[in-house]
């Protein structure tokens, strides 16, 4: 009964030699909040034309601190919804159809393969994140909805002594 153990380790060996190492991808940026953008350079040649149509499209409503977001946890900030390669199809297309988008059906076309590209970059980051609760079931309403009895009432500073 020595074989098929034997020849699964061979099959695994042999993997491991054929099979380039995949290297860790990662998306990279600059700046912080409203300010983060991606670096272009990161992506090859026919993706950075595709980046150059979502930045000016999709940066045209919103910073690019969302998508980027979207991206890096796979969660869409605003609704908590799931952002995956299933989902980003849905999320052109309600970008595309906001009034003042300008995002055309051919531009649409190009910024869903550059998201789905940039979302390949991100797998290992959101493989390791904790998961997401949508902003419904956060542990604590935004300070906006807070009411003045839901506030924490500050303790009483210590006497002087």
């Amino acid at each position: 009964m020595s074989g098929p153990p034997k020849l699964l380790g061979l099959a695994a060996l042999l993997c491991a030699v054929v099979s380039p190492s995949r290297a860790r991808a990662e998306l990279k940026t600059l700046g912080v909040g409203d300010k983060m953008a991606m670096v272009r350079d990161q992506f090859p040649p026919e993706q950075q034309a595709r980046y150059d149509v979502f930045k000016v499209r999709c940066t045209k409503c919103h910073a690019m601190a969302r998508p980027i977001a979207a991206l890096r946890t796979g969660t869409s900030p605003v609704t908590g919804g799931v952002f995956d390669q299933d989902t980003l199809k849905k999320y052109v297309v309600k970008m595309m159809r906001k009034p003042n988008s300008g995002i055309a059906k051919d531009e649409a076309r190009e910024i869903l393969t550059f998201l789905s590209f940039a979302l390949t970059l991100t797998e290992d980051e959101r493989a390791h994140m904790p998961p997401q609760l949508p902003p419904s079931e956060s542990a604590e309403p935004p300070a906006s909805e807070q009411r003045a009895s839901d506030s924490p009432t500050p303790s009483p500073e210590p006497a002087p002594h």
